[in-house]
């Protein structure tokens, strides 16, 4: 059962079964039989699927939600024999960390610290970068990469360990004057807010195609009436609580002020984007790789 639930998250978070089923290394159809056999053992209906959309009942709305970082935690368990074996080692080893820029700042500084208590005898080198195309993976095997990145090469394993949405937020004081948008029209005609560079091409975004996670609906959103538009979330977010608008935001760059309520969430189940956070690693990994990895894999379930 604890397989099917983690094919169901995969499913959920991936938006479809051919990407959730090539991720997992198994064919839509076997993937289909875990569904199938999960409902069964539940009694109850988690999705409604046609050919094109994937639906979540309200059933599987609770589910998901109870169980979204169940693979997380699979590996955790997994590992957690080497985390005993390093921190009661005598090792001494230098290991290299990949991260990009807007991950590592949300998910790995906080816990940098805690890292260095609990593996005293091991020298972690981070780097950080946004993009595997700057970097020479055949060079650099021995690396351990916490990228939004599938990377394909051979002798590396990379595993999905959760899923980053791009949301809308808005800041209490925002809020508190103007209330929040009920619906994509009411944020278009009645709101304000920032608009977006392609990150690419560096040029305008006259129109984003957003959707609902739950549903799978997709909109437009007309954003050619913004006064500003920016390539960069962070600074996004800097500018968004600092003036009167509202803007994207990756939901990990956000959560302290989710948690203290200094940033309120706009139309919450609709997201501009979304993205694989992959932990990346040689195949043959030293105990001390080994315990970098499952902390990695840990902070990504806080």
């Amino acid at each position: 059962m604890l397989d099917d639930l983690v094919l169901f998250i995969r499913i959920i978070e991936t938006g479809n079964f051919k990407k959730a089923a090539e991720l997992s290394n198994i064919t839509t159809a076997t993937l289909s039989k875990h569904i199938t056999n999960l409902e069964y053992t539940l009694q109850k209906t988690l999705l409604i699927r046609d050919t094109r959309n994937i639906q979540l009942t309200e059933y599987g709305k609770f589910i998901y939600s109870k169980f979204k970082h169940l693979s997380v935690y699979t590996t955790i368990i997994n590992n957690v024999k080497y985390d005993f074996d390093v921190t009661n080692s005598n090792v001494h080893e230098s290991v290299y960390l990949v991260v990009g820029g807007g991950i590592g700042y949300a998910l790995v500084n906080p816990f940098i610290s805690e890292f260095i208590d609990a593996y005293p005898n091991i020298k972690l080198n981070i780097i950080y970068n946004n993009y595997i195309g700057n970097m020479d993976v055949g060079s650099n095997k021995k690396h351990i990469y916490l990228l939004p990145d599938y990377i394909k090469s051979h002798g590396i394993h990379s595993q999905l360990l959760r899923y980053e949405y791009a949301q809308f937020y808005c800041s209490n004081d925002y809020f508190q004057k103007f209330g929040a948008p009920e619906s994509i029209n009411d944020l278009m005609k009645n709101h304000k807010f920032i608009g977006l560079l392609d990150s690419s091409s560096k040029q305008a975004l006259g129109v984003i195609t957003i959707k609902n996670k739950l549903t799978n609906e997709h909109a437009l959103l007309d954003t050619s009436d913004c006064n500003i538009r920016l390539d960069n979330p962070l600074q996004m977010k800097s500018i968004g609580m600092n003036s009167g608008l509202i803007f994207g935001c990756w939901e990990t760059l956000c959560k302290e002020e989710l948690k203290s309520s200094d940033l309120i969430p706009v139309l919450p189940e609709w997201v501009f984007h979304s993205t694989g956070l992959y932990l990346s690693h040689a195949s043959n990994m030293t105990d001390a790789e080994k315990a970098v990895a499952n902390f990695i894999t840990r902070v990504c379930s806080i």
